[in-house]
């Protein structure tokens, strides 16, 4: 017997699971194939707004224990080192995720107007 296991994807592989579909199909796609796609982007996209805040804490975390364990480092210094961190890497993927599931939102109701205004009969049922 064949047993399959399924992983659990990640936001991130959510996300660009869409947005490979969107590149692959975006001039095939109608209104309402763009619409439903917009609105599993917005609903990811407040998993990765609490994703964002979570790995903002943890740099911040990270940023305060450099200061109590270095007190004679300049701010600049601190802030520096903190920035070398795997915290403060995963922060800014999380935010270029974020910026990036906010552009292809856009871009999908850019081009859901433009279906709307070129073909206004068909997308009205």
């Amino acid at each position: 017997m064949l047993q399959v296991v399924l992983q659990k994807k990640t936001v991130t592989d959510q996300v660009n699971d869409i947005q490979t579909k969107i590149l692959n199909n975006l001039t095939k796609m109608f209104q309402g194939e763009l619409t439903e796609l917009a609105t599993k982007l917005s609903v990811l996209l407040s998993n990765i707004g609490q994703e964002v805040a979570e790995r903002e804490s943890k740099y911040r975390q990270v940023f305060c224990q450099t200061v109590k364990d270095s007190p004679e480092l300049s701010a600049t210094k601190v802030e520096i080192l903190s920035k070398a961190t795997e915290e403060y890497l995963r922060w800014q993927k999380a935010k270029a995720v974020e910026l990036s599931v906010l552009e292809t939102i856009k871009a999908l109701k850019s081009r859901s107007n433009a279906l709307i205004k070129e073909y206004p009969t068909v997308n009205n049922y």
